[in-house]
């Protein structure tokens, strides 16, 4: 009894303090409760996302110049588009049934050109981390519908890639799967 008297007032704040902290604590927990998460990204909201590309066609068409046609389109339907391809085309360097890409060069090769190195090696068959589908990031070595979406869903969240190597940044794709890829890829 004596220790309660004597400890009144320290056992009455020591009280207050706890019931306050418990007050605080209740009311920060049910906040967090009530945030709101967002939804993920579905891959087919992503790929509604680009409906038209721009491709810039030179070389042996009849009409090189720049189109913008609609996404999922192939090198042969660009190549209609022009008007076909000149008599000197060399179609034997080229992959017809590839699907271009957003903002890239298509160079059609001629016979007379004296590098026999197959097109699809240049920059232009390689896909471009800041501009692809899903579809096409498909197309990677080691890279399925879920990479594909988490690739994206880190373009949209922090914009458009700085270095092919920032891929690693996104979760899923570590140094393994990077120097699969990195050949494949520019920006």
């Amino acid at each position: 009894m004596d220790f309660l008297k004597i400890h009144y007032k320290s056992l009455t704040i020591l009280g207050l303090i706890l019931l306050f902290s418990f007050i605080i604590l209740r009311k920060y927990y049910d906040s967090s409760l009530n945030a709101t998460i967002e939804e993920p990204i579905s891959i087919t909201e992503i790929e509604e996302e680009i409906t038209k590309i721009t491709i810039d066609l030179k070389g042996e068409v009849k009409n090189p110049g720049v189109y913008t046609v609609d996404a999922g389109l192939l090198v042969q339907d660009i190549i209609t588009l022009a008007g076909g391809l000149t008599e000197e085309a060399d179609i034997s360097r080229i992959n017809l049934a590839r699907p271009l890409i957003n903002g890239e060069m298509l160079v059609i090769p001629s016979t007379a050109t004296a590098d026999t190195t197959p097109a699809s090696g240049n920059e232009s068959s390689k896909i471009s981390l800041n501009n692809a589908t899903v579809n096409e990031l498909q197309t990677l070595p080691g890279i399925g519908p879920s990479k594909a979406a988490k690739i994206i869903a880190y373009r949209n969240t922090y914009g458009p890639f700085k270095a092919i190597s920032e891929i690693q940044n996104v979760s899923g794709i570590g140094p393994s799967t990077y120097e699969n890829i990195k050949d494949y890829l520019t920006l």
